[in-house]
């Protein structure tokens, strides 16, 4: 489950444009978040097991910034 929090919903509502929305979400995802991700995502299950859930934010100075559930036990 990916959670949008703070100006990350600016970034969705950009996407909904009628004249570039295609493109602002090709470029957000390919850009923006996706290398973000998988970065890490890598690193975070090379160390604990498969999050959760992550929160997927926006950081003025970080850029896109995630924080990832811990797993249940058991």
């Amino acid at each position: 489950m990916v959670v949008f929090s703070g100006e990350a919903k600016e970034c969705s509502a950009a996407c909904l444009l009628p004249d570039t929305g295609a493109r602002n979400v090709d470029s957000l995802l390919n850009q923006q978040i996706l290398p973000v991700l998988s970065q890490q995502l890598l690193t975070y299950m090379a160390a604990k097991p498969k999050p959760r859930s992550l929160r997927l934010g926006w950081d003025e100075e970080e850029g896109v910034v995630l924080a990832f559930d811990e797993a249940r036990g058991g």
